[in-house]
């Protein structure tokens, strides 16, 4: 989820709606309301899928294949880059 919020703000795709979404959830959960914060979550949940079958979408159609293999590709290049204290 880091890799695909990184992708949003790199690409200016992060709204607002999400933050309305935690708040939601959040305020909730203070409540006491279960069946609140599950349908809250629910809501985030799915808009999050739609986020991730965006972004798998659009990295098939420039060619970088899935996001798995992007974030495989993108894991194996932060593994191997030396840190400050090496």
């Amino acid at each position: 989820m880091a890799e695909a919020r990184r992708y949003r703000e790199v690409n200016n795709l992060v709204g607002d709606e999400q933050q309305q979404q935690h708040r939601r959830i959040a305020a909730a959960i203070r409540a006491g309301d279960a069946e609140a914060a599950e349908d809250a979550m629910c809501e985030h949940m799915k808009t999050s899928e739609g986020y991730v079958r965006m972004i798998e979408e659009s990295l098939l159609e420039v060619g970088e294949g899935s996001l798995r293999e992007v974030l495989t590709r993108h894991a194996r290049t932060v593994q191997s880059r030396p840190t400050a204290n090496h």
